[in-house]
């Protein structure tokens, strides 16, 4: 039984209320559809990184 509560200690997500959660959601769809971009940073090689 140790060994579980040992690993579970890593695989439990810590509470997040559902306001927080909400605007994360919010957030991330704004994004949804565009295309994944690289970081870079120089903005000159963000045209051969995107394409």
């Amino acid at each position: 039984m140790f060994y579980v509560e040992l690993v579970n200690q890593y695989l439990t997500v810590p509470q997040v209320s559902g306001e927080l959660a909400q605007k994360v959601m919010n957030e991330a769809l704004k994004y949804q559809g565009w295309k994944y971009v690289y970081g870079v940073a120089i903005p000159t090689l963000l045209l051969t990184v995107r394409d």
